[in-house]
């Protein structure tokens, strides 16, 4: 996968190349396992654009 920059919230940026695993979360949030371990979250508002960028 190519290193694509999507917003994940108000405050972050995430780089989908780094994405290791994605986890559904409840209140229609995910959470994004980062290869160095670290888990974040995917807030609602940003969810469709990741969904779209992620299985492409």
């Amino acid at each position: 996968m190519n290193d694509v920059f999507l917003r994940c919230s108000k405050s972050m940026i995430c780089n989908l190349g780094k994405i290791k695993a994605v986890e559904k979360e409840k209140n229609s949030r995910l959470s994004a396992i980062l290869l160095n371990d670290e888990i974040i979250t995917i807030s609602r508002q940003y969810v469709s654009e990741f969904k779209r960028k992620w299985t492409n």
